[in-house]
């Protein structure tokens, strides 16, 4: 291997490093996160909100809390699919990577039989602001109202 290719190759090197330590902790893919929730109906906070609000933690690219608020809810056809707008505000108790806090708006759907849920958005302030949010969940506990799923958050890198 001649001195130029040894050189172009070691320049190669080093740059990919610094793109990789400009990464954030634990980020899945660059403009991607992925976050893991586990939450569930917070009676109290629901009272004092007057809306249904539900309360718990994220794991993942993010570590942390969350509040998720219903903004409008509708009851379609028989009553097995609700239509949900929910408000997911992030709180990330990490900040040694900087603050990935963020909010997000999402609407979708709430099977009330298989308890799935299915919610897009977007970030619309915070880390990854203008992402496309997507949400999937499932009812583990019809007791306490209690969901885990995970949240995708994705920004457009096209131009």
């Amino acid at each position: 291997m001649n001195k130029m290719m040894m050189r172009m190759m070691v320049v190669g090197v080093a740059l990919l490093a610094l793109v990789l330590m400009a990464l954030p902790a634990g980020a899945s893919n660059p403009g991607q996160a992925v976050v893991y929730f586990d939450k569930a109906y917070d009676a109290a906070e629901s009272g004092a909100a007057g809306t249904a609000v539900f309360t718990g933690t994220v794991s993942g690219d993010v570590s942390g809390t969350l509040k998720s608020t219903l903004l409008e809810g509708t009851v379609k056809g028989n009553g097995t699919i609700n239509q949900v707008t929910f408000e997911w505000a992030i709180k990330d108790d990490n900040l040694a990577d900087g603050d990935q806090s963020f909010t997000a708006i999402a609407s979708g759907t709430l099977n009330t039989q298989t308890g799935k849920v299915v919610m897009n958005g977007n970030v619309v302030s915070g880390y990854l602001q203008g992402a496309k949010f997507i949400e999937e969940g499932q009812l583990v506990d019809p007791n306490t109202l209690q969901f885990q799923g995970s949240m995708k958050l994705i920004v457009n890198t096209a131009e």
